[in-house]
């Protein structure tokens, strides 16, 4: 050895690090070695063998959850197929009854008004498949002027309730969330006022307008209109407001379609 040493050849070092299995004196890099495997062990062990659980709150149905009660996707030109609309307006007038009996007319005109419109729909679906087409041909047969019973003006005298509904919908959306879904206030009044003030009341002479003051302070608390909405349920509020939100995407689509075509006609200006 002492000749390889003598003619520059390195001699390794023994691996002083490596785990001995036989008993006797060992030295401390040995014994850190042993340590360190039982560590590595006990660890290995207590990872894989921890138990993981993930929980998930169950789906719930809403009122507003239901495929046949939301407002149809627009076309690519923008237009408003017939068939869906009408279904969902429906809805609409149905959703008003969960205000409360008080709400009743409401419904009743939103029933009248699709009633206005299907009739022509019903006599070609094909001609009329998107809503715009159909109020086109109506005002052109009438030269462009509004008349009383007519589909364009039910459709018209729709798109103001369903502006009303909407403007609702939001609020109660907004406040649920501004107040971080905890003491929420009960009373509708106010959000009522403001959706009526942004909607309908300047569409309405005297008489309705006193009817609206008299129906507010007909409406239910804010949980009974909850509740009806969870379907009878009193613990998912949270579900509620997150499918509102969810319905009002094409709900909206639909209203601002409705306003630029009659904006379009010269019926009625955007505000």
């Amino acid at each position: 050895m002492k000749w390889f040493q003598e003619h520059g050849f390195r001699i390794p070092s023994r691996n002083r690090t490596r785990i001995s299995t036989t008993s006797g004196n060992q030295d401390s890099t040995k014994g850190s070695g042993r340590v360190a495997r039982t560590f590595y062990l006990r660890n290995l062990t207590s990872t894989t063998t921890k138990p993981t659980t993930t929980t998930t709150r169950p789906e719930f149905d809403t009122y507003f959850s239901r495929a046949d009660r939301k407002f149809p996707p627009l076309s690519d030109q923008g237009k408003i197929p017939t068939e869906g609309f009408l279904h969902a307006c429906e809805a609409i007038g149905d959703f008003t009854e969960l205000l409360g009996r008080a709400f009743g007319v409401i419904k009743s005109d939103v029933i009248e008004n699709v009633d206005k419109v299907r009739v022509l729909y019903n006599e070609d679906k094909r001609r009329y498949h998107y809503v715009q087409d159909l109020a086109n041909v109506d005002l052109e047969a009438n030269k462009w002027v509004l008349v009383k019973y007519t589909p364009s003006e039910g459709l018209l005298w729709l798109k103001r309730a369903l502006e009303f509904v909407l403007e609702l919908l939001k609020l109660v959306v907004e406040e649920y969330h501004r107040h971080h879904g905890r003491n929420v206030p009960q009373n509708l009044i106010p959000i009522l006022e403001k959706a009526y003030e942004k909607s309908l009341e300047r569409h309405h002479g005297y008489f309705k307008r006193k009817l609206f003051s008299v129906l507010k302070h007909a409406a239910p608390y804010r949980q009974d209109v909850l509740r009806a909405i969870a379907l009878g349920r009193d613990d998912i509020e949270d579900v509620c407001v997150e499918h509102i939100k969810e319905y009002l995407v094409t709900f909206e689509s639909n209203v601002e379609a409705l306003k630029l075509y009659f904006n379009a006609v010269g019926l009625e200006t955007l505000e």
